[in-house]
């Protein structure tokens, strides 16, 4: 009977150090694809705005980076000088 109840109980402790093992993992792994992502839309922004200087701005701009599609599109103050605002989307699915 002791061996059993043992056994149950050294059971049980596998299954919860696994179950914090996975959880730690998959916490690490959204934050890892997340910063992964905005690092991407980053330079996509900079290397598009770093042309900027010499074309005029596209309204709307994307690409594939890392199988993810980015897309840079202009959403106030499109045309002329002034201040222009920009939204940077990429798949949901990251």
């Amino acid at each position: 009977m002791q061996t059993l109840v043992l056994c149950v109980i050294m059971a049980l402790i596998a299954a919860m150090t696994l179950k914090w093992v996975l959880a730690r993992y998959y916490v690490s792994n959204r934050a890892y694809k997340s910063n992964l992502a905005y690092a991407h839309t980053s330079g996509f922004f900079t290397y598009n705005q770093s042309r900027w200087a010499t074309i005029t701005p596209p309204s709307i701009n994307t690409t594939t980076l890392d199988n993810q599609s980015v897309t840079l599109r202009c959403v106030s103050n499109c045309v002329g000088a002034g201040k222009k605002t920009y939204q940077i989307t990429t798949d949901p699915d990251i």
